[in-house]
């Protein structure tokens, strides 16, 4: 039971070095999540919103990476959330011809 508390409380703990890692990786799975649904996009050939979630797991896997922590850290979750949302603005612009 101690050691659950111990890595609740590591992993929820907010500091200067993991808002600096979470924007990190905020960058590099914006980057991560644009090319996997880009590259969905040609194969399937449209946009559809339910490719959203494996773009939300590739994120998310490059910011716990980053960060070596998880989503219930509010600064990872934050970051999660808009590099799926770059992620999609940016395939769709891609794949619009607009970028």
């Amino acid at each position: 039971k101690y050691n659950q508390f111990e890595y609740h409380k590591y992993n929820s703990k907010l500091d200067k070095k993991t808002i600096h890692k979470s924007f990190i990786g905020l960058i590099l799975g914006t980057f991560a999540g644009s090319i996997f649904l880009f590259l969905t996009i040609i194969v399937v050939k449209t946009f559809i919103f339910y490719f959203l979630i494996p773009t939300y797991i590739v994120c998310y896997l490059v910011i716990k990476l980053i960060t070596g922590k998880t989503r219930s850290n509010l600064a990872v979750f934050i970051s999660t959330f808009l590099a799926t949302t770059f992620s999609a603005i940016i395939s769709f612009l891609f794949a619009e011809g607009l970028l």
